[in-house]
């Protein structure tokens, strides 16, 4: 079945459908899922919720043929949604202090960007998945889903400022993880 079918299938409660929609997108989405939490356990547990919301909001959609995008919407807001409400999280309600922190964290000999070109995407990903979940998630959101900074602030319910500091605060420690990398690499 070509996916526009399984998506119509899928609205009409067609459980095959579903499965095969699924499948079709479940390592994509877990992907993203993964980006923002660091953990694969609690990934699947989101993923499942995302595609609860998917099909019970299916018939919704408008723009059929961007399914894709609309889904990776749902996703990453599930995924938000969990962050923001997770008292393992505080950190959000915290983030003003690595906004006073930041200045403090300027790498002073530089930044060679050529060198993350030399990296794994799995090395990457392992390395951003060590920051902190408030510097992780706006680096994510940022970096890798083109939000802006405002839209950061709306969706986690904190100040733009914030959402600049953990971003910045996310970038410079990133550099120094992948500096360390790359000097474990050569010695």
């Amino acid at each position: 079945m070509e996916e526009l079918e399984l998506i119509k299938q899928s609205i009409k409660n067609n459980r095959e459908a579903q499965h095969l929609l699924f499948n079709k997108f479940a390592g994509k989405f877990l992907g993203i899922i993964i980006r923002y939490v660091g953990d694969k356990d609690l990934g699947h547990d989101l993923l499942q919720e995302s595609f609860i919301k998917i099909f019970n909001s299916l018939k919704n959609c408008k723009e059929i043929n961007s399914f894709e995008g609309w889904a990776k919407t749902i996703v990453i807001n599930t995924t938000i949604d969990y962050l923001r409400k997770n008292k393992k999280n505080k950190e959000f309600a915290h983030s003003e202090f690595i906004e006073t922190q930041a200045g403090f964290l300027v790498d002073d000999e530089g930044f060679e960007e050529d060198l993350a070109l030399d990296i794994s995407a799995s090395d990457l990903v392992e390395l951003i998945n060590k920051l902190p979940t408030a510097s992780r998630v706006v680096f994510n959101m940022k970096v890798v889903d083109n939000f802006t900074h405002k839209e950061i602030a709306q969706k986690l319910n904190i100040s733009e400022g914030s959402s600049k500091s953990n971003y910045s605060y996310a970038r410079v420690k990133l550099q120094k993880f992948i500096k360390q990398y790359f000097e474990g690499k050569n010695v």
